[in-house]
């Protein structure tokens, strides 16, 4: 069996975290948009969220631009105020 490091499972974790939260995100349904209607969000914001997640999941795949798509993950995911 391979040897597959730590920070690479770790890193696909997050992918797989990240595409399920677009998905979840871009197809909104009813529950997600009454979320973001009560945040103040207008109604199409939910596809630049689901956008955002997809792109820093696409990044983070790669290793090569993974610390790129990291940052833009914990943007994301930072917490509101």
């Amino acid at each position: 069996m391979r040897n597959v490091p730590a920070k690479q499972i770790l890193a696909y974790a997050l992918v797989g975290f990240f595409i399920i939260g677009a998905i979840g995100n871009i197809l909104a349904p009813k529950t997600i948009t009454e979320e973001y209607a009560r945040w103040g969000y207008p109604d199409w914001f939910h596809f630049v969220t689901g956008s955002l997640e997809l792109t820093s999941a696409i990044l983070m795949a790669r290793q090569a631009s993974r610390t790129i798509g990291s940052l833009l993950a914990a943007c994301i995911m930072r917490p509101q105020s």
